[in-house]
């Protein structure tokens, strides 16, 4: 019987590790989602100035 209440509480406790564990999962994907971004930028401006510079 007490296993039956530990497994309940487990699951409950398991689904908000996973909750947590993907919402790290999702920041980590969004920080690097944006310096990739930020250095595309970079390159881009890089580019520009380049072009321009040629002219």
């Amino acid at each position: 019987m007490s296993l039956k209440g530990r497994a309940s509480g487990g699951g409950a406790l398991t689904s908000t590790c996973n909750a947590v564990g993907e919402i790290f999962k999702i920041a980590a994907i969004m920080n690097a989602l944006t310096l990739v971004g930020v250095a595309v930028g970079f390159v881009l401006l890089r580019i520009e100035a380049s072009v321009e510079e040629a002219e």
